[in-house]
């Protein structure tokens, strides 16, 4: 099968000051986590993070809400733009770059699959 190439930690309760230095050893060099950081001590959605060594990794600190700023997206196009427009403006608060990352895909949630459609039907 195929690898992924991005550390993916979404749901620790702290980091290494380390990691850095481990996923680069894994020939991986960025990383999307969640918790481990207040929201007041990140420099944003996004950002380098430098380990003792000075080995980086561009990282990607997922919003509050976690991995699922997203989920459970209903099927009414006017539900669902309210819903994806509260996950933007949140991201908009920290934004550090043009890229806003929503995650509608939920280890514990089924797929849902009026996602295309609604999608299409919100960017018109």
């Amino acid at each position: 099968g195929r690898v992924m190439k991005i550390g993916y930690i979404p749901d620790p309760f702290g980091h290494i000051s380390q990691m850095p230095q481990i996923l680069k050893g894994f020939g991986i060099d960025n990383i999307i986590f969640w918790r481990g950081i207040e929201y007041d001590q990140s420099q944003g959605n996004e950002f380098v993070w430098q380990g003792p060594d000075g080995t980086e990794l561009f990282a990607v600190h997922l919003p509050k809400v976690g991995y699922c700023n997203a989920m459970s997206l209903p099927e009414d196009v006017g539900q669902a733009y309210k819903l994806i427009k509260g996950a933007i403006e949140d991201l908009l608060s920290r934004e550090t770059s043009k890229s806003l990352l929503l995650l509608n895909g939920v280890d514990h949630l089924e797929a849902q699959p009026h996602i295309p459609h609604s999608v299409k039907d919100i960017s018109v």
